[in-house]
């Protein structure tokens, strides 16, 4: 498929504002990053034109802007209130719950790749600054409340679409709460867990994309051995269930925070976790064991060997560094 210059360029930029927050050693600089990554996304997201690509891109750009008012308006005082409201804006940015509607909303008028860049790199820069405020012991009763929220919300929400997108959307807020929870341990771990989470999504998503798969439906009328194997083995691992490559993150994770007795916290996270395995279940088990009469009929898709190892490499080989905790 023929990929169109300008594409090459924005999404340069788009890199480029994630190398400039990373390295900047002010909040003017962490600013200047996140509006170049507003500016560079959007005509990625229209760059699919069709009747609600228009409205994402407006969406958007008003919900990122107004964040980032507040943060280059806050910049300038840094007292602990104010560093709350700039924590605040930053969760705004990347849709953690309760400030999460503007996600779900966004999913459909999205195509699979813009939809990986918004739940993976458009995330990277707010992460990054987010690490930059999580010495002050204030913050972390506000980032408990965002966890527990962020982890019953992402869960619970699911559970009533049949759009991937959608499920995709509201599982992306249930991994946000264990990326917070993160928070509390060490920069090491939020960054395995987000890395391990970017892989096993990117195989899923890549799946989807070949398959031009975009709901629950699809998946059943889709139903081809190997590429269903495949997407089910990423629905399992993305759930984080054993001896797949997300439960490592999360084992982690569980491990650091029964170790410093963060018993609550764990309590909600475990409980969305389970919660929404309810709609990681539905997904699977159409692809697995529900047959209809659409799969006695032709369906054809090019899945060459490097697609197919690229899968493989995100679902298992994280698992190997389980042998060093």
């Amino acid at each position: 498929m023929f990929i169109h210059p300008s594409f090459m360029l924005f999404l340069v930029f788009l890199l480029f504002s994630v190398i400039l927050t990373i390295s900047s050693n002010s909040w003017l600089f962490g600013w200047m990053g996140l509006e170049m990554n507003l500016l560079s996304f959007i005509p990625i997201i229209l760059k699919k034109l069709n009747k609600y690509s228009t409205e994402v891109a407006i969406k958007y750009f008003l919900i990122q802007a107004i964040s980032s008012v507040y943060l280059l308006f806050f910049f300038l005082f840094m007292k602990t209130f104010l560093i709350i409201t700039i924590m605040l804006a930053l969760m705004l940015k990347m849709a953690a719950a309760p400030f999460h509607q503007w996600l779900p909303s966004m999913a459909d008028g999205l195509s699979w790749p813009s939809l990986f860049i918004l739940l993976i790199l458009q995330k990277v820069n707010p992460l990054i600054l987010l690490s930059f405020l999580m010495k002050p012991s204030e913050l972390m009763l506000v980032l408990q409340v965002f966890i527990v929220s962020s982890a019953l919300i992402g869960s619970v929400g699911g559970l009533t679409h049949s759009s991937l997108r959608k499920i995709l959307a509201f599982s992306s807020i249930s991994h946000m709460s264990w990326l917070l929870a993160s928070f509390l341990i060490s920069n090491w771990a939020w960054f395995n867990y987000f890395l391990i989470y970017s892989f096993i999504l990117m195989s899923l998503i890549l799946s989807l994309h070949n398959t031009e798969t975009f709901t629950v439906n699809d998946l059943l009328m889709k139903n081809k051995m190997f590429i269903s194997l495949l997407i089910s083995v990423s629905i399992m691992s993305i759930g984080g269930l054993p001896p797949f490559s997300g439960f490592v993150p999360k084992f982690i994770v569980i491990q650091s925070l029964l170790y410093d007795n963060f018993f609550f916290i764990l309590f909600f996270l475990l409980l969305g976790t389970f919660i929404s395995l309810f709609f990681y279940a539905r997904m699977f088990l159409a692809v697995l064991l529900l047959k209809n009469s659409y799969n006695m009929q032709n369906f054809s898709y090019s899945y060459n060997l490097n697609l197919i190892f690229l899968n493989s490499s995100a679902l298992f080989f994280p698992s190997i560094f389980i042998i060093f905790l």
